[in-house]
Order: structure tokens, then sequence, then C-alpha cells
């Protein structure tokens, strides 16, 4: 986020079982409940996460919004060397 730096919209842990629409509707779920004002829906099996108002191209110029999915417990840590 070109303001707060590194922000976590939330965490969905997969539980055993789920299928594809249970692990669209609980991301969807766990990130909708962000302070940061980033709206997140779903388009089919997809999900949508639009930034807060007031970012526009902001967000297209040297602030990318990095999805990281992971299979173990992620620790927070994160270089931005790449960008």
């Amino acid at each position: 986020d070109p303001d707060y730096g590194i922000i976590l919209l939330g965490i969905y842990t997969q539980q055993p079982g789920d299928d594809v629409n249970a692990i669209v509707t609980n991301i969807v779920s766990q990130l909708s409940n962000n302070t940061y004002g980033y709206v997140i829906s779903r388009l089919n099996d997809v999900v949508v996460i639009e930034a807060r108002e007031g970012l526009g191209s902001q967000m297209n110029t040297g602030n990318r919004l990095i999805v990281i999915l992971s299979n173990r417990i992620f620790d927070y840590t994160f270089d931005n060397t790449f960008n």
C-alpha cells in the first residue's frame, strides 16, 4: 500500500474437505474483514481484490499487489528487493 507499506488483508487456513467453493468463500470472508479499505469480492471461483479508494494509478506504478499462497505457516517477513 502506498501509505501503509506492506499490509496483511487476512489469513485463511484450508480445512480438510474444503472444496473450491468453500475455499473461495472463506478467503473472501476473511479478506473482507480488512481495515484498510480494500474491497474483496468473488467472481465465480476468482477472488477479486479492489484497491482502496484514492489509490488510482498508484497501484500501477511501483506499488504492486502481491498475493502469497503458502502451504505452511507464513512468518510475515518480506523482502521487497525485487520491486
